[in-house]
């Protein structure tokens, strides 16, 4: 089983990929780094509302495959 990570999912591109990886059985967790909530509530997202400009403040959290 795989993580995926999305910055921007609330964006076309972003939701699109979002869309694919919520249906693909490969990946059991999708970590999205946006300013605001996707709205969308699915046992495989983890969400993370931050300042864009500071990733290096999540960097515990920024690890995928």
């Amino acid at each position: 089983m795989k993580t995926a990570i999305i910055l921007g999912a609330t964006g076309l591109t972003g939701g699109i990929l979002l869309q694919k990886l919520l249906h693909d059985h490969r990946y059991h967790k999708i970590k999205l780094f946006s300013r605001r909530s996707v709205d969308i509530s699915h046992p495989k997202i983890e969400e993370y509302l931050i300042d864009m400009l500071q990733l290096n403040n999540h960097s515990k959290n920024f690890t995928a495959d």
